[in-house]
Parts: C-alpha cells; structure tokens; sequence
C-alpha cells in the first residue's frame, strides 16, 4: 500500500502539478466563502472567477453555512489614544502609555507614583502637614486630578474604583489594593458591582436631595465615594442635630475630634468639604500612635505618601470593603481587625483585636461634612463572631492556634485563590451573600 502511494506521488513531477491542484482548491473555496459574505452584508456583488480547475475539486466545508452561522456587525473603528510628549521617565523607560497627569495611572498600577511626582516640576504635596497630629490635604483643583488618574488606573486594572478609594483615602498604597483585588474569582467581582449600582441608584435618586447638592453626588460617585444624604438616613440623636444648627461646622468637627469626646485617643476624624465631598483634613488621637505602632508624625508622612502599613489580612480588608458597602444607608458601621504587630524593642510581635466603629457627620441641611473611625480593643471571642458571619457554616470554627505569619499567609487573596477547596468556598460564599443583599436586602 505504501508503495502504491509513492507510485502515484511519482506520477506528479516536474512541474508541481499537486501544489497547483491544492491551489486551485483554496481558490474556489475563498471565492464562495467571499460570496457568501458579500450577501449577508448586503453589498453589491462581486465576481470572483476562479481561475478554470482542470481537475474536479469541491469545498472542503459549505462556506454558506459557516458564513450565515456568524451575526456579522459593523462597528466604528476604535480610535487610538493620542500619544503626548511629556510621558514620565518611568513609562519612557517600560515603554507604556503614559498620561498627563501626576502621577500617571501606570505609575499608579507599578507603585512608583513617588517617582513619578518627583520629576514633575507642576505637581503639588498630596497634603500639608502643619502639626503633629493634623494634616490639611491639597486644593480641590490638584484631588481631582489624582482622583481621575486613579479612575483610569482602576478601569485599566479592572477594578472599581469604589472599592480602591476608601482605604486609597486612608493612605494605603492603590498598587497594593490591585495586586490584590484584580485576582477576585469573577461571580464576587460581579456581585460587589452590582451592590455598588444599586448603592449609587438609591443615593442618587432621593426626592429629598437638593438639586445642586444630587450634581456633586453623581460626581463624587463616579469616583468611588458613596456619600448619603444626610436626611434619609434615620436619625440616631435628635439633640445632636439641634446642636448642630446652633453651631458652625468647624466648630462642630472640633467638638467631635477630640479625645474628650470620645473619652480616648484611639480615633481618626476625616473633615471633608460639604461643596464638593473632597478630603480637607485629618487629625488623629493622641493614642493612634501607639496602636498602629509608629509616630503621629510617621503616619501622616506615610499617609501622605500613600505608604501606609497597615498589618491587618487582605481578606478582612475585602470583608470590611463588603461591610461597609451593606450598611452604606447607615449612619454608623463596625467591623473587627486582627491587627499585626511587628517585633519591637527585641520583644516579639503580637496580635490586638479591635472593634472598628465608622461615624458619619452630617449637617443641618444633610450633608456630610466628615466621619471618625474609632478603635476598640476586644475579645478574640467577640472577634471570631463577626468573622464566622462572613464564612461558610462548615468553616466556622474556634480560634485558630496557627502563627500570625501563617494567618497572615492563608488570608491572602492569592492564597485564597490557589486554593480550590476552602479559599474558593469562602470567596464564593462572600459573593453569595452580596448578592443575597442586593436582590433580597438581608444583611450578612
């Protein structure tokens, strides 16, 4: 049989007559195939005269029908991003697509937004430290050309903006939050963007809010803040409320971020401006120091800088993040940390467990002017029952006698993604409760 085969390739010689049969063949069949075509769009025919085919060959496959099979559509060409000349040394370096701002959204998605702010002779401080323990934040013109980088860093990672801003706000590092959220199975990613419209529709489409003051939320929402209205949120302290049309906001915020007040020093008070819900400042208490483990004047250089550490898991930062986006209609809202700390002074480091408690601050009209996070140490017991609502009935289990390096380790994302059986459940659960709340509103 073999033999036979080579006989007949033999007969095929000297003039290549087997490479012009296949040609022919390829011939006929993109004529009909480009026939075909022609139709479904609808444009004046064609003709293809294939050249004459001394042998009788056939399509391989009906090209009508592979054709016809296809919903062809015609879009508009895409039109490609203008190039600028004043790219940063960064992205001239890599080679990526830079922006005119400061830093740029590359620079943003690699961390190296510091070098990108230094060799930019237009761009302001972040912020202006001007005491220990407060630090008063750049114009308004300067946040929202960083809020927009950030914007366009987010859409190129994939990654809502809502969910970067409010620890972005914080001073945590926006690369950081990429890496770790850009890897979020894709039923979760769905679910948190769903809640986050249906958030944004609610807040936005109050028949109470006043005409100029819905404009700013619709913008602010874009940018990832989800500010209420203060007057559809249900009242907690009507005496508060009294006071605070007797007294002015300055004074009232003074009044709030204090120690007095909240009768210890572990708090953080953000004022923001009532105009246009953009940061103003930021005092800390006299004791934040010593919980997170640095200077007040450290963090607010860090905060500056955007290099805050904070030694709490990646998977209880996205707890928090779903925490706080189901009781965004609330004027108060408490989570719980296991907070890390490092070796210091030659001791070993340690573990506190704090209760977390965002208050919101509006003003006579509504609107918010700031918010305070205060921090309560607790119970580990207390602390295991706020993480087991968060996790699967068959995970929910006494504290673990694990390291906190390996708890540290195992409540990454990427940890929790390679892992395909209690990683994945528990990142599954946490999209099915969202989801629950967004079709069903019950709380998790």
């Amino acid at each position: 049989m073999i033999r036979s085969n080579l006989e007949e390739k033999r007969d095929i010689k000297d003039d290549d007559d087997w490479c012009l049969m296949m040609a022919e063949q390829l011939t006929t069949l993109n004529s009909a195939t480009a026939q075909s075509l022609e139709r479904s769009l609808h444009l004046p025919a064609v003709s293809h005269s294939p050249p004459s085919c001394s042998l009788d060959c056939e399509p391989l496959v009906d090209p009508n029908v592979a054709v016809d099979a296809l919903a062809v559509r015609l879009e508009p060409r895409r039109k490609r991003a203008k190039y600028i000349n004043n790219s940063c040394s960064e992205c001239r370096q890599k080679k990526r697509k830079c922006s005119n701002v400061r830093p740029c959204a590359m620079c943003i998605i690699a961390g190296t937004s510091a070098q990108c702010l230094a060799e930019s002779d237009t761009s302001t401080l972040y912020a202006q430290i001007c005491d220990p323990k407060e630090t008063w934040f750049q114009s308004v013109e300067d946040q929202e050309i960083s809020l927009e980088s950030l914007r366009h860093a987010c859409l190129q990672v994939g990654v809502n903006i809502t969910i970067v801003r409010v620890l972005w706000e914080l001073g945590l590092s926006a690369s950081t939050l990429f890496r770790a959220f850009k890897i979020l199975p894709l039923d979760l990613k769905t679910s948190m963007d769903e809640a986050i419209d249906r958030v944004r529709h609610i807040m936005s489409d109050k028949s109470k809010v006043l005409p100029d003051y819905k404009a700013v939320l619709c913008r602010q929402h874009a940018y990832g803040r989800l500010s209420n209205y203060g007057q559809n949120l249900p009242s907690d302290d009507v005496g508060l409320a009294v006071a605070k049309q007797e007294r002015g906001v300055v004074e009232e915020f003074e009044r709030v971020a204090c120690n007095e007040y909240w009768g210890h020093g572990r708090w953080l008070s953000m004022e923001i401006n009532r105009e246009n819900l953009l940061c103003k400042r930021m005092k800390l208490g006299d004791e934040i120091a010593e919980l997170l483990g640095f200077h007040h004047t450290e963090i607010l250089c860090r905060h500056s800088n955007r290099d805050m550490l904070l030694q709490v898991s990646e998977y209880e930062i996205l707890v928090t993040i779903i925490n706080l986006l189901c009781q965004s209609f609330h004027r108060e809202v408490t989570w719980y940390w296991r907070m890390m700390h490092g070796a210091r002074g030659g001791s070993e480091g340690g573990v506190t467990h704090l209760k977390c408690t965002l208050h919101k601050m509006f003003d006579d009209q509504g609107r918010q002017y700031g918010y305070t996070i205060t921090f309560d140490v607790t119970s580990l017991e207390e602390y295991e029952q706020f993480k087991n609502r968060y996790l699967p009935p068959g995970m929910r289990a006494n504290p673990s006698d694990k390291s906190r390096d390996e708890q540290m380790t195992e409540e990454s994302l990427m940890y929790l993604r390679k892992s395909r059986t209690a990683g994945a459940e528990k990142l599954s659960y946490l999209a099915r409760l969202v989801r629950r709340w967004t079709t069903e509103g019950i709380m998790p």
